[in-house]
């Protein structure tokens, strides 16, 4: 799940760019709830992601990695884009 915090209009394909080629799939891209996010984050959405959220950070070269304590049921990883990626 990718989800735009910053309001700069095409961060979304520029973390697909980063993270397709690694297999991962983007299953939704859409607006955070709010924008000012200065810094990336890469939830992942259980312990058994948080491996991959590492290997996520590692292509988009930015962001903050954490582990979710509610799980959500469509996707392994959530990325808040921040001001920082610049795709």
């Amino acid at each position: 799940i990718v989800q735009n915090g910053a309001g700069t209009p095409g961060l979304g394909e520029g973390v697909a760019a980063a993270v397709l080629p690694l297999g991962f799939r983007v299953v939704l891209s859409q607006n955070a709830d709010v924008f000012g996010y200065e810094r990336t984050r890469i939830i992942a959405n259980s312990d058994d992601a948080l491996a991959d959220a590492r290997r996520i950070r590692r292509a988009l070269g930015v962001g903050r990695v954490g582990v979710s304590q509610v799980p959500s049921g469509l996707g392994d990883i959530t990325i808040i884009v921040g001001e920082d990626f610049t795709g």
